[in-house]
């Protein structure tokens, strides 16, 4: 977008609909209208993961300023994944600014945390994929992309941090990233059961320079692999680049 571990991902405002009462079970509908089915749950603690691990800062948080001011870095809305870098079949579920206040309403932080760490701004874009039992087989079904900005290296670097710890406590285990990715990153796996599915989530959180990053991807256990979520967070970073 997605600490994106305890906290399972994101949560939501309607507490007492269908899907805040699914994410009191762990887990969160693809379909936007809160329609639930067996074969388009989301693991709610999928999207805290990215919310712990990586929205706070970039909504993950990486690095905003490219000369030291976030004034002169890019808009963390030009940084997130678009449609285009997604597979067929992929279509954006939402998109939208995250201000300081709903970054720490979403995530774990509080917000004389976010402000300590010069938290700027974020953005996130959430996509998602009809599938069927066929076609659940083949990769993610939900991607989640964030990217927010920080006032400085240090503190860009402080968020990244808090989210690296979490993602090495249960129920996520911190995995090899295997690649060059910004200038510190971290990768992680959750797995949640549904309906007698299992879901895994990959969240790669990392940072370049004032800005904090993540991707977040959701898909059947076996059927997804962490080199797609460190695919998408290459495609990203490359627009620090």
């Amino acid at each position: 977008m997605v600490d994106r571990t305890r906290r399972s991902l994101v949560a939501h405002d309607n507490r007492d609909g269908p899907e805040r009462r699914a994410e009191r079970h762990g887990w969160r509908s693809l379909d936007t209208k809160g329609e639930s089915s067996y074969d388009r749950a989301v693991p709610c603690g999928a999207r805290r993961l990215v919310s712990i691990l990586a929205r706070p800062i970039a909504l993950a948080g990486l690095a905003f300023a490219l000369t030291g001011s976030a004034i002169a870095a890019p808009n963390p809305k030009t940084l997130v994944l678009q449609l285009r870098d997604l597979p067929t079949g992929f279509k954006l579920d939402k998109s939208h600014a995250v201000p300081l206040a709903k970054a720490a309403k979403e995530g774990e932080y509080k917000v004389d945390q976010l402000k300590h760490w010069g938290y700027v701004r974020g953005f996130e874009a959430d996509f998602s994929r009809d599938v069927s039992l066929s076609s659940l087989v083949k990769g993610a079904i939900d991607v989640e992309s964030t990217a927010s900005a920080y006032k400085s290296t240090a503190g860009a670097h402080a968020s990244f941090a808090f989210s690296a710890k979490a993602c090495g406590k249960a129920p996520a285990t911190e995995l090899s990233v295997g690649a060059k990715i910004g200038d510190e990153a971290v990768l992680c796996g959750v797995v949640k059961k549904s309906n007698g599915y299992k879901f895994q989530t990959y969240a790669l959180i990392w940072r370049r320079r004032t800005f904090k990053e993540a991707v977040l991807i959701v898909g059947l256990k076996g059927a997804t692999s962490p080199d797609q979520a460190v695919h998408l967070a290459k495609i990203q970073d490359r627009r620090m680049h």
